[in-house]
């Protein structure tokens, strides 16, 4: 199995239903080919895991890439795991800061570090870049 962590920025601000609307879509993929993961949106931003099959997360990952919604694709990092993160859920989603303001990813990881409910992303992706540990 593969765990993927990666950060995005939206190419066009999107407003609550268009996000909504995303997630839903992600989640319905994510179940029919064993994804489970956690996406964070933050202003403009997106942080997210995916793990599952190793073709199938690259897959997905390559989709992401060619999706005119992102910009600025960072893989933060991937490992070979055998232990699920996310299990039985297709994609968790929780949004940390207003839709469309300006958020780094150093300011994603300061906001996610500081509240507890949001660990279970925040110390993933930690792992994944020291980039991340040092904001």
């Amino acid at each position: 199995m593969l765990r993927l962590a990666f950060s995005s920025i939206m190419a066009e601000p999107m407003d609550g239903a268009a996000i909504d609307d995303l997630v839903a879509r992600c989640r319905d993929y994510n179940t029919e080919t064993g994804i489970t993961g956690s996406v964070i949106v933050g202003g403009n931003r997106f942080a997210e895991i995916i793990e599952g099959d190793c073709e199938e997360v690259t897959a997905t990952f390559r989709r992401i890439c060619r999706d005119r919604r992102h910009l600025a694709i960072v893989m933060l990092g991937k490992r070979e795991t055998d232990v699920r993160l996310f299990p039985g859920k297709p994609l968790d989603y929780d949004q940390i800061a207003p839709l469309g303001s300006m958020m780094s990813l150093a300011q994603m990881a300061r906001e996610l570090r500081n509240v507890k409910a949001h660990a279970s992303i925040y110390k993933p992706l930690r792992q994944y870049s020291s980039f991340l540990a040092a904001a």
